[in-house]
């Protein structure tokens, strides 16, 4: 009787074990892959903005659609940045905030959605943080 006992305890602490690993693994936020982090941590804040801002101004006059984010592609094709003012970021799903002038130090005013589905943001105030998945 003991040793059934034993058992059935020694069972269900090996499963409260392997819960607790299992648990924790899974509750970590992703780990935002270094060379994106530096991209973001690399960028000209002021050039961006002012490519931003003319972008939004010649949107503006053109009567299109403004949106109110636009993406790092666009930016590029349509001669606002240079590749060399976007290093590292590259072929990234890149988003950028249209609202510079606007931004609270709280506000994504660049998200990088990363191929696994995960999103890294430069955020108002400068800081870099891991989004939460949409």
């Amino acid at each position: 009787m003991k040793a059934k006992r034993s058992v059935i305890l020694g069972a269900l602490g090996l499963l409260a074990v392997a819960t607790a690993i299992f648990v924790v693994c899974t509750s970590r936020p992703p780990v935002a892959p270094t060379s994106t982090w530096a991209a973001l941590q690399g960028l000209s804040r002021p050039r961006i903005a002012t490519a931003v801002q003319a972008f939004s101004r010649d949107r503006k006059s053109g009567a299109g659609d403004l949106t109110n984010t636009v993406s790092l592609k666009e930016l590029l094709s349509g001669g606002y940045v240079q590749p060399a003012d976007v290093r590292g970021l590259e072929g990234k799903n890149v988003t950028v905030s249209l609202a510079v002038g606007k931004a609270t130090p709280s506000m994504v005013w660049i998200s990088v959605r990363e191929t696994d589905g995960s999103q890294i943001g430069l955020l108002g105030d400068g800081s870099i943080a891991v989004l939460p998945k949409p």
